[in-house]
């Protein structure tokens, strides 16, 4: 664009606190501020988006008018606004990124670190929704890479309603002009379809730019999360966590959320309380998804058969009724989803990642068992009647060859991970009771990847296994990939916590593992390239 840019009137600038502690970006910049009278303001810039020449040549001679440019920064995981002063915007000819212009008027936590663009500030405050609805968004196309139309044309010539709606956006920065008669003034909220027709195998496919899948597993909100309830500086939240090693490891986009199980230590409503923030921040950012975006299964730890569903070990004397069991969690998968699970509480997930590449999910309940009193709990068990159900819903033929990559998530093993198990008498063991019934529905319906959680042990298998009883005609190869807990407490995680990305490409699928600590950070630990190759003959 060019044509009207000395129309914009100013930015609107987003940011989070993923490096300090909560308020903490704005508190570093305002105390160099205050005390040299000027802070530089890195542009944390999204991916897709780039430096529009003209626009920022307006804001630039803006900024160096008597009284400033008067710029607005937008704090996305408190939800306010501040006003601020600058004076000054330094960006490269060429788009290359470039180092502050004075790393003593920049915060120590990034001033060696390069941007698109630097704002040299003057003055922080914070200010209410009111003052936003002065202005309506301007349009400008080439502020994201590719060319073509902006992807938020609806916003256009409409006045700024709040902050919820600038969350909504997946943009760092926004181009605003005076509100002025004429301008739309409706409030725009991008909600999920499935929220007026929620459905646990939703036909309508996710459709998402980005090839990424985050998969995390056993969160264990309560009393054994090894992660503080809240960030503070130096020591991340779980969600704060993942969201900074995301970033760093340069996969702030993504197209889904998988849990595999075990997102509470017992069962308790003040738990999946805790769960829900959780996912709600990671829905939020840094790659924000409906919650339709979001793929769950129970574990055994998510359904309370006793008073003390923590204790594996313990014999179960009073048995609850399935209802009951199951309340707490069903009461937060229709928080989640808009609707009560049904019987076997599974759920299924079509996707275009990257546009094109059509990926398939089912998350069935692997701890469907009957418990018995004074024998066990927390076997795993998936039963016939489920897979038949999951299969019938996602319209998974036996006779058609899959044209989607499929993935099953589940909780407990198809495989052995533990390297012995000791039989101790009343005590659940980790694979399913029936593995070997859901190996043959995966071989049947040419799945090609299963993700499961449980043991808290990373873990990775190919398998490869005839179609039907002949083994000299076709064979179906497939994967079985572990994940170690994501938020459980270092003394029940083995080799530490860990989450996975799964990348998509035409051809093959990429696997990371990656580490997860509250005050350590992130490190790539093992990958693996699944290729598309499915039956063989």
């Amino acid at each position: 664009m060019s044509e009207g840019a000395d129309s914009i009137a100013t930015a609107i600038l987003r940011f989070r606190d993923l490096v300090t502690g909560p308020g903490g970006t704005i508190e570093n910049h305002k105390k160099i501020a205050d005390e040299k009278k000027t802070v530089w303001w890195g542009w944390w810039s999204k991916s897709g988006e780039k430096i529009p020449d003209d626009a920022f040549r307006q804001l630039s001679k803006l900024s160096k008018s008597d009284k400033g440019l008067e710029l607005l920064l937008f704090d996305s995981g408190r939800l306010k606004i501040f006003h601020t002063v600058c004076s000054e915007i330094k960006w490269d000819a060429e788009h290359n990124r470039i180092p502050t212009p004075d790393g003593s008027l920049t915060p120590d936590y990034y001033h060696n670190q390069e941007y698109l663009a630097w704002f040299k500030l003057s003055s922080f405050k914070e200010i209410g929704e009111k003052e936003l609805k002065s202005f309506s968004y301007f349009r400008v196309d080439n502020f994201f890479t590719g060319g073509g139309e902006s992807r938020f044309k609806s916003f256009y010539n409409k006045q700024v309603s709040g902050v919820s709606e600038l969350a909504q956006q997946n943009r760092s920065m926004w181009f605003v002009r005076p509100f002025k008669k004429g301008d739309h003034t409706h409030v725009i909220e991008l909600l999920d379809i499935a929220r007026f027709s929620p459905s646990d195998f939703p036909s309508e496919h996710i459709v998402s730019k980005s090839r990424n899948l985050v998969w995390v597993s056993d969160l264990h909100f309560g009393s054994k999360h090894g992660f503080p309830p809240r960030s503070i500086p130096g020591d991340y939240d779980l969600g704060q966590a993942i969201e900074v090693a995301v970033t760093k490891h340069n996969l702030s986009d993504y197209a889904a959320l998988l849990v595999s199980g075990d997102i509470t230590w017992k069962a308790a409503p003040e738990e999946f309380k805790e769960a829900r923030e959780f996912l709600k921040r990671l829905a939020q950012s840094p790659s924000p998804l409906t919650n339709h975006a979001i793929l769950l299964c129970p574990g055994n730890h998510d359904l309370a058969f006793t008073e003390t569903p923590e204790d594996k070990s313990a014999k179960i004397h009073a048995i609850a009724a399935p209802e009951t069991a199951r309340k707490a969690y069903t009461d937060f998968y229709e928080e989640l989803f808009y609707k009560q699970p049904n019987e076997y509480i599974s759920c299924g997930r079509r996707l275009l990642i990257g546009g094109c590449i059509p990926v398939e999910i089912v998350s069935l309940n692997s701890s469907l068992l009957d418990q018995k009193e004074d024998w066990f709990q927390g076997h795993g068990f998936i039963g016939d009647p489920q897979l038949q159900h999951a299969a019938k819903e996602m319209g998974w033929n036996v006779s058609d060859e899959p044209k989607a990559f499929r993935i099953l998530m589940l909780h407990h093993h198809l495989m052995p991970v533990t390297f012995r198990e000791t039989p101790v008498g009343g005590y659940p063991y980790s694979v399913a009771l029936d593995a070997e019934a859901v190996v043959q529905w995966v071989v049947e319906h040419r799945v090609d990847l299963v993700l499961h959680g449980h043991m808290h042990k990373s873990f990775i298998a190919r398998v490869e296994r005839p179609i039907g009883n002949d083994p000299s005609k076709k064979w179906h190869a497939f994967h079985v990939a572990g994940l170690s807990s994501t938020g459980v407490a270092k003394s029940h995680a083995e080799g530490g916590n860990a989450f996975a990305v799964l990348t998509f490409s035409h051809q093959e699928v990429l696997i990371r593992w990656f580490s997860i600590h509250s005050k350590e950070t992130s490190a790539e630990l093992w990958n693996l390239k699944i290729p598309f190759v499915g039956s063989r003959p």
